[in-house]
């Protein structure tokens, strides 16, 4: 593909696949990226609670009984900063109550480590655009100028009023942003090949 778009995980994801060959877009859009290591310096201490939960069965089915609870999905969202109205907590709440959901979330934390990724960064070759919600409480905002240190030519693009969950909070919003970008994008590099 040309242009990879991933958010939160899927982020991290596209661009170590970016970094290891396995695809070559031109560009890659990180919404709400999760590109830092949970809770940063504590990032550690995260891993291995998440592993020791994941190696307790109950645990994924205590934490889904708990979040099938619609007041305290509704919570669980509002805690991204987001707000996806009452279809969407409605969805999540069924998606939260599904014990294989919440262990697969589980195995992906215990198993996350992005400092190699981070390690990596300033190779990477398709061009980087950061979309970041500025409500996010999820990936902090902030995140995005760690990350731009890093991959200097990283373009951030604020989403102002938007949560993690900014996509489905205003699909459009996102795919105009997008389009946007890449069409700038494309005039910048096809006018410089020129």
């Amino acid at each position: 593909p040309d242009l990879v778009l991933g958010h939160s995980a899927g982020a991290a994801i596209a661009l170590r696949m970016a970094l290891d060959g396995a695809i070559t877009p031109r560009a890659i859009f990180s919404l709400n990226g999760a590109l830092l290591p949970l809770g940063d310096e504590h990032a550690a201490f995260f891993t291995r609670t998440a592993r020791l939960m994941v190696g307790l069965p109950f645990v994924s089915k205590l934490c889904a009984w708990r979040a099938s609870k619609q007041e305290v999905a509704a919570k669980l969202l509002r805690d991204t900063g987001s707000d996806i109205g009452p279809r969407g907590v409605e969805l999540y709440t069924r998606l939260f109550g599904y014990p294989g959901h919440i262990r697969a979330a589980l195995t992906m934390m215990a198993q996350w480590e992005l400092r190699p990724l981070l390690r990596d960064l300033p190779r990477l070759v398709p061009a980087l655009f950061l979309l970041v919600g500025s409500r996010d409480r999820a990936v902090p905002p902030m995140q995005a100028r760690r990350i731009q240190a890093i991959q200097p030519a990283a373009r951030i693009i604020t989403l102002e009023g938007l949560g993690h969950l900014a996509h489905e909070e205003a699909p459009e919003r996102i795919v105009d942003a997008l389009l946007r970008e890449w069409s700038r994008f494309k005039q910048v590099t096809t006018g410089a090949a020129a």
